[in-house]
């Protein structure tokens, strides 16, 4: 009888040290979003893409091919065009208001990570003031990218704030997100305009698909 109520009693403090880690403290949560189709209503390499000719195959491969193949294409791609060109389809480029909101109003909490390098999006960026991550290219002296030299690893953003004591709450949609989901502490995958496969919410601990849920669930986890 007492080893039961000694079990139980284990079980009870797991519970509420699963409560109050979901609660958590202001100071030790850190929140990650990807830019693509989380902060931006549609991929940023698809949208430059549109924008300059106008053809989507590279998305359609997108669906059968590496995460890494995918983004050494679309770097090659768009050293076809000035990065100045680049930026100004970025700048028309569509955000999510209400996620934009919630980063500038805990922009310490918040942390930004992108594929694409920070040449063709950091004015973008610089508005959430917050801190972000993406991609290192080389860029030549008539301002091409001429070489992709780092790929950014999401889930090693990830386990750097673990490491440093935060709890990490993943926002992300795609395949190239699944380790980051998976090592977080908190998954949340939000999608508006597609299916994410199987591989990307078997690692979710929330399925969010709009941005007034996501963004109450995110008030939630403060």
């Amino acid at each position: 009888m007492c080893s039961l109520f000694f079990y139980f009693h284990f079980f009870y403090i797991c519970i509420a040290n699963r409560l109050l880690f979901m609660k958590g403290n202001k100071v030790n949560k850190k929140f990650i979003f990807n830019l693509d189709e989380i902060i931006l209503s549609e991929r940023l390499f698809s949208a430059i893409r549109k924008g300059l000719e106008n053809d989507e195959k590279l998305e359609n491969d997108e669906k059968e091919t590496h995460p890494d193949e995918v983004l050494i294409k679309e770097i090659f791609h768009l050293g076809k065009y000035s990065i100045s060109d680049i930026k100004k389809q970025v700048s028309n480029i569509k955000v999510y208001e209400l996620i934009k909101s919630f980063i500038q109003n805990n922009s310490s909490l918040c942390h930004i990570v992108s594929e694409l390098p920070a040449c063709i999006c950091n004015e973008l960026l610089t508005n959430f003031n917050c801190k972000y991550s993406c991609s290192n290219v080389d860029v030549s002296e008539d301002g091409h990218i001429v070489k992709l030299r780092e790929i950014i690893r999401k889930e090693n953003i990830v386990s750097a704030f673990q490491n440093d004591g935060f709890s990490v709450v993943y926002i992300g949609s795609r395949d190239s997100d699944i380790e980051a989901l998976r090592t977080s502490n908190i998954s949340v995958v939000f999608t508006h305009n597609k299916i994410p496969s199987y591989h990307v919410t078997s690692k979710s601990d929330y399925i969010i698909f709009n941005e007034i849920t996501l963004c109450n669930l995110l008030n939630q986890l403060l």
